[in-house]
């Protein structure tokens, strides 16, 4: 049986009208939960996890000033000769028109740093329902690379 999915977890939820992100305290939207941006019952966005040298962030804090944005206060753990809370990794988000998220790096170190930042995003383009515990529907979801980006493709029953 599915365990139930839990809404008293450690969770950050940005809202505006039909659109909603839910993502854990470091910002991070992860596989195999409820995470996630959503517009009109159905999820976009079903992965959105930020790393620095491979390794995922530590959370300091977060903060929602009101219901559509959230920021999220980092710091890196120990990566190689890198101390732990040498860098601090800001990533404000806010929600309108669609999702933005703007992501800024500061260094405590004296000297300059070379880290690698790299985001994992996925999408299933599942309806709410779905993300809930109904059997999905079958869809093609596809992922290509485009000039500066990725490009996210769904289909179902001619439906693109």
């Amino acid at each position: 049986m599915k365990e139930a999915l839990r809404t008293d977890l450690d969770q950050v939820t940005v809202i505006e009208h039909a659109a909603f992100a839910v993502s854990d305290a470091r910002g991070d939207m992860v596989s195999g939960s409820y995470h996630g941006f959503y517009v009109a019952d159905t999820r976009y966005l079903s992965r959105y996890v930020l790393r620095i040298g491979g390794r995922r962030l530590e959370r300091l804090s977060a903060g929602t000033p009101d219901h559509r944005q959230a920021t999220f206060y980092l710091t890196n753990p120990p990566i190689r000769r890198l101390p732990a809370n040498s860098v601090t990794v800001f990533r404000r988000r806010q929600i309108g028109d669609g999702l933005a998220e703007r992501i800024r790096i500061v260094s405590y170190v004296a000297a300059p740093l070379r880290l690698r930042l790299s985001m994992q995003l996925g999408v299933d383009f599942l309806d709410i329902i779905e993300v809930l515990g109904r059997a999905p529907m079958a869809r093609s979801v596809s992922a290509t690379l485009v000039d500066g980006g990725v490009h996210f493709g769904y289909e179902h029953g001619g439906y693109r």
